[in-house]
């Protein structure tokens, strides 16, 4: 993240493979661009996003997302920070599977997102959107993901995260509900 006056620039990415016999059991990635323009210090924030993604288990061979609208602080402390974003998203989603057609929509994007410093070396951050199709509010996604974090010395931390997706129109052959479990050890610098 940079952070310079008003402006605000994230970069996100993730790569994720598994393999054995020849066999993928996971193959997915994303990379996340995300700019912030400070309206006001006490409340307002106005993002723009771009994110591509694939997903092998989901069966998207590429889903690209385009969004912008307010984040508003909600609380903001020295540990505790709270915000709301609601904003318009345009995704494009291709699957894997060369016969089912590409598709192209509006859908809202509102999220909330907490993190806590719980104790100096201890936090806890989760994140939750609600992402309904703007012409079917029944077609939505809401995807959580929380992490619970142990710093062992500057820069390096344990880490415990979980996370749940729901998708109410996902592609064909893939469940409603996907969720994972992880945990490992990250560095920061």
């Amino acid at each position: 993240q940079y952070e310079k006056n008003n402006h605000i620039l994230l970069f996100l990415g993730n790569i994720a493979y598994v393999s054995a016999d020849d066999q993928s059991f996971l193959n997915s990635g994303f990379a996340h661009v995300r700019y912030n323009y400070v309206l006001s210090e006490r409340w307002v924030n106005v993002e723009v996003f771009i994110q591509n993604q694939y997903n092998e288990i989901q069966k998207i061979g590429n889903r690209s997302l385009k969004g912008i609208g307010p984040r508003f602080k909600i609380i903001e402390k020295d540990t505790l920070h709270l915000y709301f974003g609601s904003l318009f998203l345009h995704e494009t989603e291709i699957s894997v599977d060369e016969l089912e057609p590409a598709q192209s929509l509006l859908r809202l994007s509102n999220y909330l997102s907490l993190s806590w410093r719980i104790k100096p070396n201890i936090s806890f951050q989760t994140i939750s959107y609600f992402q309904p199709a703007l012409n079917s509010f029944l077609d939505y996604r809401f995807t959580n993901e929380s992490s619970l974090n142990l710093k062992i010395f500057e820069g390096l931390a344990f880490y415990l995260k979980f996370t749940l997706l729901i998708d109410t129109t996902p592609l064909e052959n893939v469940p409603e509900s996907i969720f994972s479990l992880s945990n490992g050890l990250k560095y920061q610098f």
